[in-house]
């Protein structure tokens, strides 16, 4: 069978086969295999959240039968927390519309259960009983109505499982199917430090990824900024169009796909060492080898390089970047930033300056570095909020 994404998270059990030929199609497929990964990650965090927003799996279960039940099958306590519970799973339902697909299942299930109750059942009881359908008068059946409803909801509460956990538990435990992803949400810039020491700061929708142990190669999705501790192991982000190597340096990548062409671009801005760029065509003379202040863009017809101006390239990381920078040129790109008024002293405009702040450090921090650095004082005026570098 050809297993496409789609096909894959539709299926509620993996057979041994199923999954042996869903790793062999992801070890064909580097799309499908990164879907089906995020999937596996993505869905984790909603089987956690789920198990969290729910006291129990019975409790769900009482939610999505509330309606077909018979009042006396319920016991006054269960009509209780069921009253109780409504508000609770309101708000579950906000944050994962999926679980509608969990709540129809449960009624499904149910209503089948109770179709072959039914009919297993008037082959003992006679028509005359069911003329009138479905048999509704629970007393006369061999099982009590408490019996009845315990056994159909160990129905439901089986199928709850099987569709939360069943599927991702048996990819997610299989080693090659278990990568260790960091992501970044809508609108977030999330920092975080790797083993090695290495920070990256990734941008808003970015995902970073790696398999097994860490060992200073990962597969980047969006855009993250790299500050890697020098080794003389190299590291590698691998991109859809290429690979990035380094031994010790500090660089954007970006993964982007204009809408203007079919396939993606990765984009590597270098701040500073320097980083080796390779397409994956695995051909050593295509390889390009970045300066510090320069920009490469991959593609599948190459890289081309070209100089870029540092703050813009970057803009997306949140980062306010100086590489020799003289202060004057400082003073204006601070005051534009923060909206805020910023002197100098004479003395200070042609000094030059060189760092990485982060814009959330605020106007404020900021300063009080770059005075450090510069041997300057930062006075701040109480009454206009000017800010004076003094030397």
């Amino acid at each position: 069978m050809n297993y496409t994404f789609d096909h894959i998270i539709a299926l509620d059990h993996f057979s041994d086969a199923d999954l042996a030929s869903v790793k062999e199609a992801m070890s064909h497929d580097a799309e499908l295999n990164r879907a089906v990964r995020n999937w596996v990650h993505v869905s984790r965090h909603i089987q956690s959240s789920i198990q969290d927003s729910y006291p129990s799996g019975h409790l769900l279960v009482m939610y999505a039968l509330r309606n077909q039940l018979d009042r006396s099958d319920w016991t006054e306590a269960e009509l209780a927390e069921t009253v109780q519970s409504e508000d609770l799973i309101a708000n579950s339902l906000e944050r994962h519309p999926s679980i509608v697909r969990i709540l129809n299942r449960i009624e499904g299930d149910a209503v089948a259960f109770n179709s072959a109750w039914d009919e297993t059942l008037s082959s003992n009881i006679g028509q005359n009983d069911l003329k009138n359908g479905p048999l509704r008068d629970r007393s006369a059946l061999p099982l009590r109505s408490g019996t009845m409803r315990l056994v159909r909801f160990a129905v439901s509460v089986a199928a709850v499982i099987t569709l939360v956990t069943l599927s991702v538990l048996q990819l997610s435990n299989e080693p090659t199917l278990s990568p260790y992803v960091i992501e970044s949400m809508a609108g977030e810039v999330r920092s975080v430090t790797l083993d090695d020491g290495t920070t990256v700061r990734m941008g808003p929708s970015s995902t970073l990824s790696w398999e097994g142990d860490y060992q200073r190669s990962v597969t980047l999705s969006g855009a993250a900024y790299f500050d890697v501790v020098a080794s003389p192991q190299s590291f590698e982000i691998h991109t859809p169009a290429g690979i990035t190597t380094v031994l010790g340096t500090e660089f954007g990548v970006q993964t982007v796909t204009p809408s203007d062409l079919s396939e993606p671009e990765t984009i590597v801005t270098l701040v500073s060492g320097r980083v080796s760029l390779s397409l994956n065509d695995g051909d050593p003379s295509n390889d390009v080898v970045l300066t510090p202040g320069n920009q490469g863009v991959l593609t599948s017809k190459g890289i081309r390089v070209s100089g870029a101006n540092l703050l813009e390239a970057l803009s997306w990381s949140e980062l306010i970047i100086f590489r020799d920078t003289p202060m004057k040129e400082v003073k204006n790109l601070l005051s534009k930033r923060f909206e805020v008024t910023i002197e100098l002293s004479k003395t200070l405009d042609e000094s030059l300056l060189t760092g990485t702040f982060e814009q959330e450090r605020g106007v404020r921090e900021i300063l009080d570095i770059v005075a450090a650095a510069l041997g300057a004082t930062l006075k701040v005026d109480a009454e206009t909020g000017v800010y004076s570098l003094v030397k």
